[in-house]
């Protein structure tokens, strides 16, 4: 498949030829205001500018980092990702931030705006994101590109760090200087009393994980099994994908023991990747591996994989089953075909999957996890 700067476009009346590379993205009108006293909209692009504050004194928040990120696609009718673009710069004493105009921009004559994100991160506050807030998780409507204020609160004890940076999100400047707070998030994780989800089933199955964020617990809420399996961060590694995700439990769970379902937010399905997982003795997984290559027809051994797997294509969603006896695991993962382009794509997901079934506590015959994981590799 020939890259979009490879195509001629035919630009003027005199004919002239030109790459498609030439020609910039299509960039629409921004959804938050150009200031905040305003009504015009602002320029997507920037550049941006305001002060962050202690949302309490109202102090300046010096050495706060500020990224923000632009993610573009490509095509008509099916769209696939084309590139991501972040800027990052700190605050100054008086905590104002300066973001510059975005000026290298990606061609195609297909090529649009999908998406820009302003974030600030300074390891002792909540941080702060100009699309969605950490708790509740509710959209923001305030954001504005010149003279807005970030107020940012300060860190609380019942907080959870794990949850932190799946809301921040995996750009490799942040990784960077949310080391220390990484490194909390996986003490956190190793924490008996955190071995076991504490998220009650009841309710819908649509309801986001990050719903209780805002109420008070005496601990903060561990991620599910299913949810120490695959991680946003690992899906835009291996696709590139540079949306956003928002994390569900599966509609039709099944007798799965729990599911993850990363719904790519303003896309269709084919956009979505699904995790099942089952925690049985080795014997029962065989069988319900068995079990699963007879309900999909089609599916081919895939060797490299764990103990045992198989692939499997239907219609527009691509799948990898993987089983893994010494961690008493079974693991499905779907990928719609306009995440995972391939069938290498989505085997290279289910590999991240594997990589990380180390951080899952031990089964015993009870099916009760009997500890939670030390593997000090495991990263949140």
């Amino acid at each position: 498949m020939g890259r979009a700067w490879l195509r001629l476009a035919v630009v003027g009346l005199g004919g002239l030829l030109l790459p498609c590379g030439a020609c910039g993205p299509i960039v629409g009108g921004a959804a938050f205001h150009a200031r905040p006293d305003g009504t015009a909209r602002g320029w997507p692009l920037g550049p941006f500018h305001g002060r962050v504050v202690d949302a309490d004194t109202g102090r300046p928040i010096e050495r706060a980092r500020v990224l923000c990120s632009w993610s573009f696609v490509r095509g008509v009718g099916a769209v696939a990702p084309e590139a991501a673009r972040t800027l990052s710069s700190e605050t100054d004493p008086d905590g104002v931030y300066r973001v510059p105009e975005l000026k290298a921009l990606p061609g195609g004559l297909s090529t649009r705006l999908a998406r820009v994100t302003l974030l600030v991160y300074h390891p002792d506050f909540v941080g702060y994101r100009s699309d969605f807030q950490f708790a509740p998780r509710l959209p923001r409507l305030d954001f504005a590109q010149r003279g807005h204020v970030v107020r940012l609160a300060r860190w609380g004890s019942e907080l959870s760090h794990a949850r932190h940076l799946l809301f921040l999100g995996s750009d490799g400047l942040l990784r960077e200087a949310a080391a220390r707070e990484r490194a909390s998030a996986a003490l956190e994780l190793g924490q008996p009393a955190l071995a076991a989800p504490t998220r009650s089933r009841q309710g819908s199955s649509s309801d986001r994980i990050a719903a209780s964020e805002g109420a008070p617990t005496s601990q903060p809420a561990a991620p599910s099994p299913a949810d120490l399996l695959l991680a946003v961060e690992d899906v835009r590694a291996v696709t590139g994908y540079g949306g956003t995700f928002t994390q569900r439990r599966l509609d039709e769970a099944g007798d799965a023991t729990d599911t993850l379902h990363l719904q790519a937010e303003d896309q269709d399905e084919r956009y979505d990747v699904a995790l099942r997982l089952w925690r049985r003795s080795p014997d029962d997984l065989v069988a319900k591996l068995e079990g699963l290559r007879e309900e999909l027809p089609g599916s081919r051994p895939l060797a490299g994989l764990a103990d045992r797997a198989l692939t499997v294509v239907q219609g527009d969603i691509l799948g990898v089953a993987f089983l893994d006896a010494g961690h008493a695991a079974l693991v499905l993962l779907t990928c719609g075909r306009d995440q995972c382009r391939d069938q290498a794509q989505a085997v290279a997901l289910a590999r991240r999957a594997a990589g990380h079934l180390s951080r899952l506590p031990p089964w015993t015959a009870t099916g009760a996890p009997a500890e939670p994981s030390t593997d000090p590799g495991a990263e949140p």
